[in-house]
């Protein structure tokens, strides 16, 4: 199947603002493309993918006990969870001492205390926890209390039962009450009970060495900045966006012009940078241009393509459909088009020519129809399947010569590629539909075998019946 997958040249069907594979080939650098007409617009579309490193971030990056120790309360809590209620009773009578010592806090007791702290952290944002600690004759209860529907009352607590890491965020998710929809898994106060397990003259000395939140990856901006991925806290986004402007890191060049982030639109948060295209609106004169994605270290460029500016302009929904394509011969492809609820484009790329031209595919039950099951690659960024390819050249093709078109608009979109704008509802497709994409020519060289077969049978009967003619003289 590889070995198929490899060696496929034929078509790559894409949707609004997707790329087709003989577009950008991501693992080359540097393409040629070539402008058909004088001094034409061009949108220039670039979709970005973040760079996800492996690295520890941490949500302090360096405690500070002296300072951080004013956040958190000593002493009996206002609203214990059920869990060590019963055990608060000796807490009123504890003398302890606190002593921060920069990384470290130190504690000594006479018996029981409780530790609370109120915090907002995203766990999705920070899903890692490292608790790490000394103490001897005494046990620590660790208490998470979780909020799932942001209406900031805690809705549940995590129990870790020893010290060490956790991931708090799948715990979250085992957690989650069912009726909640879409949860949100925001930890809100974090509570510490320290409980002696033996009586002893002499006080207890707790030290808490680490207690911090974390994620193993991370966005980077430069050698020395980077931002927990996802990011979830809309301040954080906000100060990413802003940092990636000023940094402002090169995209795409063509010829000896190089684009950079700030030079296309772009969004107001970061959630839409991820999701969105960038759309820059360039001018080409006619002849060859080379073009080039360049690294830089927070984006990967996913795709790049230039398009054509029509002169009706289209509108593209971001409810794209899913396509499956199959090659049964380089004259002929099916497409498969489902949960088509809106206008999108249908990219085929092959060198543009006005004989392309797209039907209606006429078996119009599409679950009893299995020559398009058998997957041999799936490319999930453009939504597009590719079934297995054939090599069938099918005479019956004939009619193409006879049957009507889809009346739709085609273009030369990418430089050289053949588009359609296809309008379901306007056509009467609906939104599960078959189509085919011809190359009509193919049809007069069938018309041409037939004439060329009637023409030969014709001869050899001539040919025969003059023999018998002349047999028959003699």
């Amino acid at each position: 199947m590889c070995k198929r997958i490899g060696i496929v040249i034929g078509i790559w069907l894409m949707i609004a603002l997707k790329a087709s594979a003989e577009n950008i080939d991501l693992a080359e650098k540097e393409k040629k493309i070539y402008a058909t007409s004088e001094n034409r617009l061009y949108d220039l579309k670039v979709k970005l993918k973040p760079k996800v490193i492996e690295s520890k971030i941490y949500w302090q990056e360096k405690i500070d006990w002296n300072e951080e120790i004013k956040n958190w309360n000593f002493g009996s809590d206002r609203d214990p969870p059920s869990e060590i209620l019963n055990k608060l009773v000796s807490v009123y009578n504890t003398q302890f001492k606190v002593i921060p010592e920069g990384e470290f806090l130190k504690i000594v007791s006479s018996g029981p205390f409780v530790l609370t702290r109120n915090l907002n952290i995203d766990l999705e944002e920070y899903p890692f926890f490292n608790l790490e600690g000394e103490f001897e004759n005494a046990e620590l209860i660790t208490l998470l209390g979780i909020d799932y529907n942001q209406d900031n009352l805690i809705d549940n607590y995590l129990n870790l039962e020893f010290v060490g890491e956790y991931n708090l965020f799948d715990l979250a998710k085992e957690k989650c009450p069912d009726e909640v929809e879409q949860p949100e898994y925001k930890l809100k106060r974090i509570f510490l009970f320290f409980n002696p397990v033996q009586r002893s003259e002499d006080n207890f000395l707790f030290v808490l060495k680490e207690l911090n939140f974390y994620n193993l990856n991370s966005l980077v901006i430069n050698e020395k900045e980077n931002y927990p991925y996802p990011l979830k806290d809309n301040e954080k986004m906000a100060v990413f966006l802003k940092r990636i402007q000023e940094e402002n890191p090169q995209l795409v060049r063509i010829d000896q012009q190089v684009f950079r982030l700030n030079d296309f639109n772009l969004p107001k948060d970061f959630a839409d940078l991820e999701r969105d295209v960038l759309v820059k609106r360039i001018e080409l004169e006619k002849g060859e241009h080379k073009y080039e994605k360049l690294e830089n270290p927070t984006f990967e460029i996913e795709w790049v393509i230039l398009e054509p500016v029509a002169g009706i302009q289209y509108s593209v929904s971001r409810n794209e459909p899913e396509i499956t394509f199959k090659k049964i011969n380089p004259t002929k492809y099916l497409v498969k088009v489902e949960q088509a609820r809106a206008p999108f484009w249908l990219v085929f790329s092959e060198s543009f020519h006005k004989q392309w031209r797209l039907y209606r595919y006429q078996k119009s039950n599409i679950k009893n129809q299995n020559y398009l099951d058998e997957i041999v690659a799936d490319y999930p960024n453009l939504k597009v399947k590719e079934a297995r390819h054939l090599m069938k050249f099918t005479p019956q093709d004939i009619r193409f010569l006879f049957e009507k078109p889809l009346e739709v608009s085609h273009h030369l979109v990418n430089g050289y590629a053949n588009g359609w704008y296809i309008e379901p509802e306007k056509l009467g497709l609906g939104e599960n539909f078959v189509l085919t994409i011809y190359f009509l020519p193919q049809s007069l060289f069938y018309l041409g075998l037939f004439i060329s077969g009637i023409t030969f049978l014709f001869c050899i009967i001539y040919l025969i019946y003059r023999s018998a003619v002349k047999s028959q003289a003699i």
